[in-house]
Protein backbone atom coordinates (compact mmCIF):
# COMPACT_ATOMS: atom_id res chain seq x y z
CA UNK A 1 0.00 0.00 0.00
CA UNK A 2 1.68 3.52 -1.49
CA UNK A 3 0.96 6.66 1.25
CA UNK A 4 -0.14 9.22 -0.18
CA UNK A 5 1.67 12.68 0.53
CA UNK A 6 -0.13 15.36 3.20
CA UNK A 7 -0.71 17.80 0.59
CA UNK A 8 -2.56 15.17 -1.67
CA UNK A 9 -5.05 14.08 0.81
CA UNK A 10 -5.14 17.03 2.00
CA UNK A 11 -6.58 18.33 -0.88
CA UNK A 12 -8.57 16.00 -0.97
CA UNK A 13 -10.16 16.86 2.19
CA UNK A 14 -10.84 20.83 0.86
CA UNK A 15 -12.44 18.72 -2.24
CA UNK A 16 -14.69 16.96 -0.39
CA UNK A 17 -15.49 20.11 1.96
CA UNK A 18 -16.58 22.07 -1.38
CA UNK A 19 -19.06 18.81 -2.30
CA UNK A 20 -20.43 18.74 0.91
CA UNK A 21 -21.01 22.86 1.64
CA UNK A 22 -22.55 22.66 -2.17
CA UNK A 23 -24.87 20.73 -0.97
CA UNK A 24 -26.95 22.85 1.82
CA UNK A 25 -25.53 26.03 2.32
CA UNK A 26 -22.41 28.27 1.71
CA UNK A 27 -20.65 29.74 4.72
CA UNK A 28 -23.21 33.17 4.50
CA UNK A 29 -25.92 30.66 4.91
CA UNK A 30 -27.81 31.53 1.48
CA UNK A 31 -29.12 27.85 0.37
CA UNK A 32 -28.10 26.17 -2.74
CA UNK A 33 -31.26 26.24 -4.36
CA UNK A 34 -31.27 24.56 -7.63
CA UNK A 35 -31.61 27.55 -9.80
CA UNK A 36 -27.76 28.54 -7.47
CA UNK A 37 -26.28 25.24 -7.99
CA UNK A 38 -27.40 25.78 -11.98
CA UNK A 39 -25.62 28.79 -12.02
CA UNK A 40 -22.47 27.60 -10.43
CA UNK A 41 -22.68 24.89 -12.35
CA UNK A 42 -22.15 27.32 -15.56
CA UNK A 43 -20.40 29.28 -13.98
CA UNK A 44 -17.19 26.70 -13.25
CA UNK A 45 -17.48 25.46 -16.36
CA UNK A 46 -16.30 28.74 -18.31
CA UNK A 47 -13.81 28.86 -15.74
CA UNK A 48 -12.87 25.44 -16.89
CA UNK A 49 -13.01 26.27 -20.48
CA UNK A 50 -10.78 29.65 -20.09
CA UNK A 51 -8.55 26.97 -17.75
CA UNK A 52 -7.97 24.87 -20.43
CA UNK A 53 -6.87 27.82 -23.03
CA UNK A 54 -4.67 29.02 -20.79
CA UNK A 55 -3.28 25.18 -20.36
CA UNK A 56 -2.73 24.94 -23.22
CA UNK A 57 -0.96 28.22 -24.11
CA UNK A 58 0.99 26.89 -21.79
CA UNK A 59 1.89 24.29 -23.42
CA UNK A 60 2.39 25.71 -26.96
CA UNK A 61 4.73 28.26 -25.35
CA UNK A 62 7.32 25.53 -24.11
CA UNK A 63 6.19 26.35 -20.48
CA UNK A 64 4.77 22.61 -19.67
CA UNK A 65 5.83 19.42 -21.06
CA UNK A 66 3.09 17.01 -22.75
CA UNK A 67 2.91 14.99 -19.84
CA UNK A 68 2.02 17.98 -17.89
CA UNK A 69 -0.21 19.43 -19.68
CA UNK A 70 -2.03 16.39 -20.06
CA UNK A 71 -2.51 15.16 -16.29
CA UNK A 72 -3.94 18.99 -15.95
CA UNK A 73 -5.91 18.59 -18.64
CA UNK A 74 -7.18 14.86 -17.13
CA UNK A 75 -7.95 17.05 -14.00
CA UNK A 76 -10.24 19.87 -15.66
CA UNK A 77 -11.77 16.96 -18.00
CA UNK A 78 -12.70 14.83 -14.56
CA UNK A 79 -14.24 17.91 -13.05
CA UNK A 80 -16.25 18.59 -15.95
CA UNK A 81 -17.82 15.88 -16.35
CA UNK A 82 -18.74 15.66 -12.63
CA UNK A 83 -20.46 18.94 -13.70
CA UNK A 84 -22.06 17.39 -16.43
CA UNK A 85 -23.35 14.53 -14.32
CA UNK A 86 -25.92 17.30 -12.58
CA UNK A 87 -27.52 19.12 -14.87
Amino acid sequence: LQVAPDWMTDQLRQDLRVRIDHTGEDDAGHPWTSSARQIYRRLRRELLAVESTELSRLHRDGAIDETTRRSLQRALDLEEARLGDQE
